[in-house]
């Protein structure tokens, strides 16, 4: 690996990611970014939680700014590159990506063997690489021609025994700094949620999807009884949770 190349790993429970995810995008200013995952259709989700996330964010922070004078985020263009799409489409958001027009791509493995794009300044495995040969893999794609660059893996709880005997064995483990993210870090974007989850419920509940990506699988895309999500209480939408959803419209849904 180069000498120009941090690597770090965050160890979080499979509820927590998302928001770490979120919180690595808004604290370390990660764009110029490849983001692996381990499927088309886990790349799909990503993305549309990413905008999700950042329509609610910077909704609250306009509302923050007329108070404070100003918002720390502007909006990041992210976007996936996926099998699923036509070659030509790949080809462009290829081309929008290396003009820095797009900010942050989310691939697969599989997918990513075509990429080759010298300013990438993070790369961030959403979902931590299965081997050795998929992190140099992934990792590779930073830090080249002596640029600077940082690799971020995210791994479950129940992953990080597997990653760090994977990293000892090749030698490896004392090069990946674990960085701790406290749940008080976290706290500012559980509030985004709830104040979007319950708004959009108002404002549109016949067309909206509300998932609970905390409590229910990934791949489960049933959506939940609002009933189940919500209390009424002196004529307000209140969430039952600490709550940790995610509601989309069946535009975004559909890919």
């Amino acid at each position: 690996m180069p000498d120009t190349l941090k690597e770090h790993m965050v160890i979080c429970t499979t509820y927590q990611k998302p928001l770490v995810f979120f919180h690595l995008v808004l604290s370390r200013n990660i764009v110029d970014a490849l983001v692996f995952t381990k499927s088309a259709e886990s790349t799909s989700r990503l993305v549309k939680l990413l905008e999700f996330f950042q329509d609610a964010y910077l909704r609250l922070a306009r509302e923050d700014r007329s108070r404070s004078g100003e918002t720390k985020m502007k909006y990041i263009t992210v976007r996936a590159y996926s099998s699923d799409l036509p070659s030509a489409e790949r080809k462009s958001i290829l081309e929008k990506f290396k003009a820095k027009e797009i900010q942050i791509l989310v691939c697969s493995d599989l997918i990513s063997r075509g990429i080759d794009i010298s300013h990438v300044s993070h790369v961030v495995s959403y979902d931590s690489p299965v081997d050795m040969r998929k992190y140099v893999h992934r990792v590779g794609r930073t830090a080249r021609a002596g640029r600077e660059g940082d690799a971020w893996t995210l791994i479950e709880e129940q992953e990080a025994r597997h990653f760090k005997m994977m990293m000892k064995e090749a030698n490896h483990l004392s090069q990946v700094k674990r960085l701790r993210i406290r749940e008080r870090d976290l706290d500012p974007l559980v509030s985004c949620y709830e104040v979007c989850t319950a708004s959009l419920f108002i404002v549109d509940p016949p067309n909206s999807f509300i998932y609970d990506v905390f409590l229910v699988p990934p791949h489960h895309k049933l959506p939940l009884l609002p009933s189940s999500l919500f209390s009424y209480a002196d004529g307000a939408v209140k969430p039952k949770r600490s709550i940790y959803t995610v509601i989309t419209s069946c535009s975004c849904i559909r890919a």
